[in-house]
């Protein structure tokens, strides 16, 4: 079993909140809930998909059980906001010829019910072949 973490939040000392807890072999996603009187109540969750199986889980179970812990941990109509390093490339998520395709099916799902938009909308990461 892998034991690495690969995700963080940092949050302001002086900031109330809880760690929601995640079950089963989800180590690669963090949920809090702020919990503060003066502020309103929100869900903040970072999740990272790694490129390679871990635990010996598919890629669309590992990552369909990282959404489900959102699903389950997240009421539907609340406020939230998700950072994430899905491993997705969002641009080509309806490309029918793309590799893991479930994933962004997956991943299309999770945006409509939280009712969720991404902010960046430049590839973040690329790969450069010499020849």
């Amino acid at each position: 079993m892998n034991n690495t973490a690969r995700t963080a939040i940092y949050i302001k000392s002086t900031i109330k909140y809880e760690r929601l807890q995640t079950r089963g072999l989800n180590r690669n996603i963090i949920i809090i809930k702020i919990t503060q009187q003066n502020m309103p109540q929100l869900f903040i969750s970072a999740i990272y998909r790694p490129w390679k199986n871990i635990d010996g889980l598919s890629q669309d179970n590992a990552f369909s059980g990282q959404v489900e812990e959102m699903k389950r941990l997240i009421p539907r109509n609340s406020e939230c906001m998700v950072f994430r390093d899905f491993n997705i490339n969002y641009k080509k998520r309806n490309n029918r010829n793309m590799v893991n395709r479930n994933l962004n099916q997956i991943l299309n799902h999770m945006v409509k019910k939280h009712l969720l938009g991404q902010v960046v909308r430049f590839d973040t990461w690329s790969r450069r072949v010499n020849i």
